[in-house]
């Protein structure tokens, strides 16, 4: 129900792991992770900044439109990054996703 703002390759954290919405193209652009189908029913991982809580949605729909868009590729180095290339995990719109 919200904007697009991801591709259909993007990793979601879901309670079942890493899912995308066109496995496919994310087993392309992720082979490190071990990604599934995306699908109606999934429990993705949301975090509320508010509350600074992790809790779960159920995803009720998935649309795919072929729009331009600015996409982002970040890296963040640091002590608690876990590694000496940065963290990939972030929240974006609310939800848990991997960068590519």
């Amino acid at each position: 129900g919200g904007d697009y703002f991801v591709t259909g390759g993007h990793p979601f954290l879901t309670t079942e792991g890493w899912k995308c919405a066109d496995l496919n193209v994310g087993q392309i652009i992720r082979p490190d992770l071990e990604l599934s189908q995306l699908e109606v029913g999934d429990r993705l991982i949301k975090y509320n900044f508010i509350t600074n809580n992790y809790y779960e949605e159920e995803l009720t729909s998935i649309e795919f439109k072929i729009q331009p868009a600015a996409i982002y590729q970040l890296d963040v180095e640091g002590p608690d990054s876990g590694s000496a290339t940065g963290n990939d995990t972030y929240i974006v719109n609310g939800y848990v996703v991997h960068n590519k």
